[in-house]
């Protein structure tokens, strides 16, 4: 949107043959990957003996692998061949996926979570910061940066509401290879990706280059709150239907940023999604012992709330940064969301004795908090310190 702004009559489409093969890879890696965390947990708490805090905290330590490596981002993809570094990184996730068939002791299976933590971070580095950016007209980025992490989420979706349905149709075993299966299938993608030849830069070893965007850690305040709410709803139930309405909800918000909400500015964008997810939350509490068709039509304006603030935020982070800068404004957003992601994961999953109305109320609250921050220093942050 912000790019399109500068070239109203341009004809050039960003959806060519490499990438919308890296936009599939994002898919089914965000499927694989979302639907391991919900099958594993409910493995290790109904067959392991685990409770649900334990398993989450066993499952988020993933958190930590995200964060290791960054600093060596810019790094790997200067000294070696940026697809190759995306392909080894999701061969590395499948290995350490299969290492759970054979790992019996607790710490091996925080060791391989936090590996896995290092791969996705590679993998997501490598696809939306770096490739995407690559195979895409440089006034289009934006578009290209935000359909990807679109159709990513719909993948994470589609997982959660695959988990408990594939859970109970097959073994652990069967599922560690579905997993395995679905991760192997996003490598396939990326091999007929076209990716031009990058003269190397002689990076540093260490920087935050490809990693995070110091500039933009007021926005990442407003991405972890409403990341915060999407954690919570993941460890809010294991009802296929909820996700498949919450994806409704988010295709519906997709179609309209296209068609009816790209003009609009982006403080209205964020505080529409806001409400929206105020109004959603709120309807759940009220219909949840009523009327199953309110119910799940509070499911759809939740997940629309959630897709429009989520979307309209990343423009802040596009609009923060210098042009060779967006590939780290885009990996700090969508680092800083996963972490918010698994922590509110963790929060729902350590708070299921209190009932699972209380959560919505919490979720409110973090909303109605993050509008409040928004209107009182984001807005005015952005205005001040935006390049675009």
């Amino acid at each position: 949107m912000l790019d399109n702004y500068y070239y109203p009559n341009d004809k050039v489409k960003i959806w060519s043959k490499s990438y919308m093969l890296l936009t599939l890879c994002g898919f089914f890696f965000y499927l694989s990957t979302y639907l391991f965390l919900s099958v594993n947990t409910l493995y290790l708490v109904q067959d392991v003996g685990l409770s649900f805090h334990s398993a989450s905290l066993l499952m988020c330590s993933f958190i930590v692998g995200l964060f290791l490596t960054g600093i060596f981002n810019s790094y790997l993809i200067d000294a070696y061949k940026r697809k190759s570094v995306c392909q080894l990184s999701i061969i590395l996730f499948i290995v350490t996926t299969f290492g759970f068939l054979y790992m019996t002791n607790i710490t091996l299976w925080y060791i391989l979570r936090v590996i896995q933590g290092i791969a996705f971070s590679l993998v997501i580095m490598t696809t939306n910061s770096t490739l995407v950016i690559d195979v895409t007209p440089s006034h289009h980025r934006t578009e290209a940066n935000t359909s990807f992490l679109w159709i990513s989420r719909i993948g994470m979706l589609v997982g959660l509401a695959a988990a408990p349905l594939l859970y109970n149709m097959f073994s652990y075993i069967q599922l560690i290879y579905i997993v395995m299966g679905l991760s192997t299938l996003s490598l396939i993608l990326t091999f007929p990706v076209n990716v031009y030849f990058h003269a190397p830069l002689d990076s540093p070893i260490c920087s935050l280059d490809r990693f995070m965007l110091p500039r933009t850690f007021v926005p990442v305040i407003n991405v972890m709150t409403i990341a915060f709410v999407l954690g919570t709803i993941i460890g809010y139930t294991t009802d296929y239907l909820f996700y498949l309405f919450l994806i409704v909800g988010f295709l519906i918000g997709y179609m309209l940023i296209k068609i009816k909400l790209n003009t609009i500015s982006l403080r209205l964008g964020f505080e529409v999604g806001g409400i929206l997810m105020l109004i959603g939350l709120l309807m759940i509490i009220s219909t949840l012992h009523l009327s199953i068709y309110f119910y799940y039509f509070s499911v759809i304006l939740l997940g629309l709330g959630l897709s429009i603030s989520l979307t309209y935020i990343l423009y802040h982070f596009v609009g923060l940064a210098h042009h060779c800068e967006r590939g780290t404004a885009n990996n700090t957003y969508v680092l800083f969301g996963e972490l918010s992601i698994l922590l509110g994961y963790l929060f729902e999953n350590s708070w299921t004795s209190e009932g699972s109305e209380r959560i919505c109320y919490i979720d409110m609250l973090v909303v109605l908090c993050s509008l409040i921050f928004f209107e009182l220093i984001t807005r005015n942050y952005y205005n001040r310190q935006a390049f675009r």
